[in-house]
């Protein structure tokens, strides 16, 4: 509701601001309201949404799977038998990882060799989700958390269903944070990297939400 609030506000001070002849848009303009309009889907796929979906799901799996919580009690002996399987699983994809950028060829590596600009770089975190994503379902098998795919479906939503509300939070954020740059940071275009005031102020609005909505979901 605030971040609602601020986007009204902000959108008057752009117009005050444009009468008296300040450096900005006035989004209340017939300029600012086309822009307003047409530019909300793109608005919200600036926002982390797909890290937040795939990130959550991944989360969601792990502790529904039980693989963090077994450590702390006492592991019989299907347990001992998963967790020896989650290493196996662990120096397989180590094994890939080395097999596909250290080895002659490195696949993965830039053209030049390199880490920066390379697939690897720009596919880390999903591989990183996935693969956690699949130690966790393998746990979660051999222990018998889960018996079926429909099993591992709830598994995956449980997470993103409590916390519903949050994408909600981050659709309205990234309209905000559009409005900023759109009124205010007249020397940006769509593509570059945020002014570090409004990257700092995308990290609040973006990160601390999702950070309170984990943490009540899994406190009830």
């Amino acid at each position: 509701m605030a971040l609602i609030v601020l986007f009204f506000v902000c959108a008057v001070i752009s117009w005050i601001g444009n009468v008296y002849g300040w450096q900005c848009r006035n989004v209340l303009s017939g300029e600012g309201l086309r822009w307003l309009v047409s530019m909300i889907m793109d608005n919200f796929n600036r926002s982390p949404w797909d890290y937040v979906v795939l990130s959550t799901a991944t989360v969601s799996v792990i502790a529904e799977s039980g693989i963090i919580t077994g450590f702390n009690k006492q592991k019989y002996l299907r347990q001992k038998r998963a967790y020896m399987l989650v290493l196996l699983i662990l120096f397989l994809i180590a094994l890939f990882v080395m097999v596909f950028t250290l080895l002659p060829g490195n696949v993965l590596m830039s053209a030049f060799g390199t880490f920066q600009n390379s697939a690897m770089q720009k596919g880390l975190f999903p591989m990183l989700a996935i693969a956690f994503y699949v130690i966790a379902v393998v746990y979660g098998y051999a222990t018998g958390r889960f018996y079926n795919v429909d099993d591992i479906f709830r598994a995956t939503v449980a997470l993103p269903a409590k916390i519903a509300q949050y994408f909600i939070t981050m659709f309205v954020a990234s309209q905000f944070l559009s409005l900023l740059l759109f009124a205010f940071c007249l020397d940006y275009t769509p593509g570059m990297d945020y002014p570090l005031p409004v990257l700092c102020l995308a990290v609040v609005l973006y990160l601390v939400p999702l950070l309170c909505h984990c943490f009540l979901a899994y406190k009830k």
